[in-house]
């Protein structure tokens, strides 16, 4: 890139020889300095140049963007030159598609490193231009036939291949609509799908037939994309094309060899069907309609899975997962066949069974590519099979319900026989069918049931009667030891002498473990009676009390019994006798499904109690036949509602007294109440704000009510919802300001209404706008200052850069000089910080420090590979008092030893800065050859160190010094306060 040729363009002259003369030490050429927009123009078009550095603020009708905007037209890039940072302004100057932006003070590695950058891009954005020459090139002669169309269907471009393919030249075709070019037919399904192409960007597969020159029809089949431009909108069609005539030939004879098999396969009575690969019904018998139901068309447009259940679903998916399995494996038979049992759903919604033998649809090239087969309607079949399974279920089921096992005892052998469900029954396994008598005694027979059934057995053989028969309970024994209960059946047999005995065990084990819970059930109701807190009685037909819980002789001091045989209405209160009396009469007439009754007792010392019953009709209940009655005293409940009504009094007069406008809100968002402020405010009556909903008020505009349906929504999930202000009209149609809060009030533990509290923020709110603006001013105003002050800064420096250039033999000076320099820079930084920054009295030092120790390193040319620096900074901010002569003592410190302590150019630099108790500690340390002992730090002539300690006692600082290794200066400081300046 040396040798490349660039122009500036810079209205501050000594700025622009400083860049200069940066720009011609790095190789470049720099054949002309433009101060404005209009020179800037005219010498891009004399020169040529290989780029442009561009300030963006110049002098003149034209600033830096428009000439910028003249210039692209050049295609010469551009980097621009400013001293603004602001988002606005970068915005602004990257419309032109500028190459780089460059703030000022510039770095000179920074310049460097973006004209390097920006003459690279430029270099490649040329070979990428070549590079699609070449492309276009090579889709010329691709073998496929492309074409590219515009957004409205216009031929922008086809290659060789597609005018060899239809015989047209270049200039038959270029400009012409794709329709032009269609078979009459297929116009109409271009214009249709052509919208939907660009809507979805893609297309495969999509067929037209084309006119060629000479007239002859082509079928094609088009595969595209959609290019877009910059902005995201549609800019032309890519798309390439294949010549399909030939296989839509061989498709239609396949129809027709189609059409003659199924001319056989419709003489049938079985239905003959072919599915392709995702089970599709390509072809179906019309014997399918006199088995199903369905014409061959219905069934056509079916889902496999609206064919058949989801069992024999399953069983396909099955079938399908082994066939392709095998495919896979290279195992392929096209003699194979399967046959499936499937359930087919009937048009009138009943199922039948059909018997499936199915096999494969192969290619030329023995591919599967489908499936043919034959279904038999074999649903009687399969109904007497199930019918036959069912009916032995339900026996087997009967069985096991009955929880029986029949047994056999062989007088003669002394045995007994059981069968497989007497094993069940003690939890065994069935290894042994026959046993003694004292064996199964010893093994299953519970001690206190042995007795009873040798007698039982003993009783049997002896009996004369051949019709004997006897039913026992009692326990036997599982093979976990556990006992339970059953219920045995002897029975003699036919015989005139006895030889043998039958029997059947029934678990009735279940059935006493239900005797044994009611028993307890019942002790357990007849406990809870008798402690009940209720009164609890039963009333008969004539209204006479029957049954009274003990707990009356508790709650109203009656002996027990009292209440037996008497009316329950002798002590009722006289004002609540006549309700008591009509809701009774309602129970008695079963019109009273249990609503409660309120009423006052008399207690047996003559107080009246309350209390709150409610009657059941159970007359025909067994057992009770009567009137039940549950009466609980309610003394507390009362109390509390009392309570209740004067906790309420004294809220309402909380919230009509309350200055603050008060609404209260449902949870459907119409007002359920105001206080009188909010009547005042508005100027509108309660009755007619009662009921509305408050957005529909016109009291907000648009955006405010939806911000508080939004802050309503929130509240009435229980979500916290900050306080918030908005305008709203008052009573004289102006707008006053108010600050909101949202208070949910809960009902028994639920949300049941927002109560919202609103403050007249009106005064307050004129105030803070006045200050904010006021504020605003002095930000712009303080803004431009730094602006400035940098700006200027910057001049000196650069002033400072080229007075180096003519003092260049004498070292001290250019020493003097780049001193001075470094201290304008460390200054200037302190500006543009504060110019970059919302925060206009304290900088951000951590990021300061370290830009100025780069600067310092790029000033004195020194590699940081060579002399390494260690920066520990703490995210510290300092006042502009204390940043400044802080800056500047870093800056006298670091130079002075990047100039003396390191001579063979290699070493370590560390300078760190943090917050000890409430003071600033920063140490500055280096391992060069030291600080000459003879030279006392604190009484030199040296003018860097006499500024340190002047600038350490500025801001009340404390500055010592070790030289046990290399160098380090430890200064303490505290942060300087602002002092007002007059």
């Amino acid at each position: 890139m040396i040798n490349s040729k660039i122009l500036i363009v810079e209205d501050e002259n000594i700025e622009a020889l400083d860049i200069k003369s940066a720009l011609e030490s790095f190789g470049y050429s720099v054949p002309y300095i433009a101060s404005s927009g209009e020179a800037a123009i005219e010498k891009a078009l004399e020169l040529m140049p290989d780029l442009i550095l561009m300030d963006i603020v110049l002098k003149g009708e034209k600033n830096g963007v428009d000439a910028a905007s003249k210039i692209k037209e050049l295609d010469i890039p551009i980097i621009f030159l400013t001293a603004h940072s602001e988002e606005s302004v970068v915005k602004q100057a990257l419309l032109t598609e500028a190459y780089g932006y460059i703030l000022k003070p510039y770095d000179k590695k920074e310049l460097q490193f973006t004209v390097e950058l920006a003459l690279y891009k430029k270099k490649m954005e040329k070979k990428l231009k070549n590079s699609e020459k070449r492309f276009k090139t090579l889709y010329n002669e691709a073998p496929l036939p492309y074409q590219s169309l515009s957004a409205d269907g216009y031929f922008l471009e086809v290659n060789q291949s597609w005018l060899d393919t239809l015989g047209y030249s270049k200039d038959e075709v270029m400009g012409k609509h794709f329709s032009d070019f269609l078979a009459p037919a297929y116009v109409d399904q271009f214009k249709q799908n052509f919208p939907r192409f660009k809507a979805e960007g893609e297309i495969h597969g999509i067929e037209f037939e084309m006119k060629r020159k000479d007239g002859s029809i082509i079928h094609v089949s088009f595969d595209g994309k959609i290019g877009y431009d910059i902005r995201g909108n549609v800019k032309q069609t890519h798309c390439i094309f294949q010549d399909i005539t030939k296989r839509k030939r061989t498709e239609m004879a396949l129809k027709e060899s189609e059409l003659k098999y199924r001319f056989l396969t419709e003489q049938m009575n079985d239905i003959v069907w072919t599915l392709n690969m995702e089970l599709q019904t390509t072809y179906v018998s019309p014997s399918i309609e006199n088995v199903l139901g369905f014409t061959p068309e219905e069934r056509m447009k079916q889902q496999v899975n609206e064919q058949i259940t989801p069992e024999s679903m399953f069983l396909v998916q099955e079938f399908l997962k082994n066939e392709l399995m095998l495919e896979v494996q290279g195992l392929g038979d096209a003699d194979r066949t399967i046959n499936l049992e499937l359930e087919y759903y009937h048009k009138d919604g009943s199922i039948r069974w059909l018997e499936n033998v199915i096999s494969g649809i192969r290619d030329d090239e023995g591919k599967l590519y489908g499936f043919h087969g034959v279904s038999r309607d074999i649903t009687r079949r399969k109904k007497n099979e199930m019918d036959f399974r069912a009916l032995h279920n339900r026996s087997e089921e009967a069985l096991n319900l009955s929880k029986m096992a029949y047994w056999e005892y062989d007088i003669p052998s002394n045995t007994f026989i059981f069968n497989e469900r007497f094993y069940k029954l003690h939890g065994i396994n069935f290894d042994d069918y026959r046993m003694s008598v004292e064996l199964f005694a010893r093994r299953y027979v519970h001690p206190d049931f042995q007795e009873q059934l040798t007698h039982t057995i003993k009783q049997a053989i002896n009996s004369s009667n051949s019709l004997f028969q006897v039913k026992i309970e009692g326990k036997l024994i599982k093979s976990s030891e556990k006992t339970f209960w059953v219920r045995m059946w002897v029975k003699k047999d036919e015989e005139s002498h006895t030889s043998k005995l039958y029997g059947v065990n029934q678990d009735i084990n279940d059935i006493k473990l239900v005797e044994e819970a009611l028993r307890k059930s019942e002790e357990t109701f007849r406990s809870l009676i008798y402690n009940s807190t209720d009164l609890i009685r039963i009333l008969d037909g004539e209204g006479r009390i029957i049954f009274d819980s003990p707990s009356s002789e508790r709650i109203l001091g009656y002996t027990e019994g009292y209440f037996i045989g008497k009316n329950p209405l002798e002590f009722i209160h006289p004002d609540d006798l006549e309700k008591v009396a009509h809701d009774l009469g309602e129970v008695y007439e079963k019109r009273n499904q249990g609503i409660p009754t309120e009423f006052r007792i008399r207690k047996a010392d003559g107080e009246y109690l309350p209390v709150e019953s409610i009657s059941q009709n159970m007359m025909n209940v067994p057992g009770i036949d009567g009137i039940v009655v549950t009466t609980h005293p309610i003394k507390q409940r009362k109390e509390m509602e009392k309570a209740l009504c004067d906790s309420e009094e004294k809220y309402k007069t909380l919230f009509e007294s309350d200055p603050n406008y008060m609404v209260l809100v449902g949870l459907d968002g119409e007002i359920l109440d105001v206080n009188d402020a909010t009547v005042n405010f508005s100027g509108l009556s309660k009755e007619s704000l009662a009921g509305k909903r408050f957005t529909d008020l016109g009291l907000f505009s648009d955006e405010d009510a939806q911000a508080h349906i939004k802050n309503l929504y929130f509240a009435i999930k229980n979500e916290k919802v900050e306080s918030f202000q908005c305008k709203i009209v008052n009573k004289t149609g102006g707008y006053s300001w108010i600050e909101s809060q949202l208070v949910p009030l809960e009902k028994e533990g639920k949300i049941a209404s927002i109560l919202v509290i609103a403050t007249d923020i009106t005064e307050r709110k004129i105030a803070t706008d006045q200050l904010k603006s006021s504020l605003l001013e002095k930000e712009v105003l303080l803004k431009e200052i730094h602006h400035r002050v940098k700006n200027n800064m910057q001049i000196i420096s650069s002033l400072l850069n080229l007075q180096t250039h003519h003092v260049h033999d004498d070292r001290i000076a250019v020493d003097v000089l780049k001193e001075s320099q470094n201290r304008v820079k460390s200054m200037a930084m302190i500006h543009e910080k504060l110019y970059q920054s919302k925060d206009f009295t304290n900088i951000k030092f951590d990021d300061y420090i370290e830009r100025l120790i780069s600067e310092l390193f790029y000033s004195y040319d020194l590699r940081k590979d060579r002399v390494k620096a260690s920066i520990e900074v703490e995210k510290v901010k300092l006042n502009i008092e204390t940043a400044v002569p802080c800056g500047l003592i870093i800056s006298e410190l670091v130079s002075n030893c990047l100039k003396y302590a390191f001579p063979s150019g290699d070493g370590e630099l560390n300078l760190s800065l943090k917050l000890v108790d409430d003071k600033y500690e920063l140490i500055i340390s280096d391992n060069g050859i030291g600080f000459p002992k003879e030279l006392d730090f604190k009484k030199t002539e040296s003018l860097g160190l006499q500024l340190v300690n002047s600038l350490v006692k500025q801001i009340d600082g404390e500055i010592n010094m070790d030289r046990s290794h290399g160098t380090k200066f430890t200064i303490v400081f505290k942060e300087l306060e602002y002092q007002d300046r007059i």
